[in-house]
């Protein structure tokens, strides 16, 4: 899926109110939105940051978060029946593998929430 969003690099910062402020420096520096919740302290900056990621993350792999995430789930799962099938050879693949199958293993590890 192609998407027809805003390119550049986003950041936050605060303006003279104290306000946060999505920003993003493509072509033009522009402000996105203000992003202002009094109700939740803290949290107002750590929602905006993670909005300024999402776009970030899009823009450098081509991909939406959602794409990502379902990319990263259909390869999690591919690596673990690769290491199933692996043990189910009785060991018979693992003579002289056994650093990558640990690295896969660890690499499972890592991935799961």
């Amino acid at each position: 899926m192609k998407s027809k969003h805003t390119k550049g690099n986003f950041y936050i910062r605060k303006n003279q109110l104290g306000r946060t402020e999505l920003w993003v420096d493509g072509d033009v520096e522009d402000t996105l939105t203000v992003i202002h919740n009094e109700t939740v302290f803290g949290e107002t900056e750590a929602n905006a940051q993670l909005i300024a990621d999402s776009f970030n993350v899009t823009n450098e792999t081509g991909l939406t978060p959602k794409e990502l995430q379902k990319s990263h789930s259909e390869l999690l799962d591919a690596l673990e029946k690769c290491l199933e099938a692996t043990r189910e050879l009785n060991g018979e693949f693992q003579e002289g593998w056994d650093k990558e199958i640990e690295q896969a293993q660890q690499a499972i590890e890592n991935a799961k929430p």
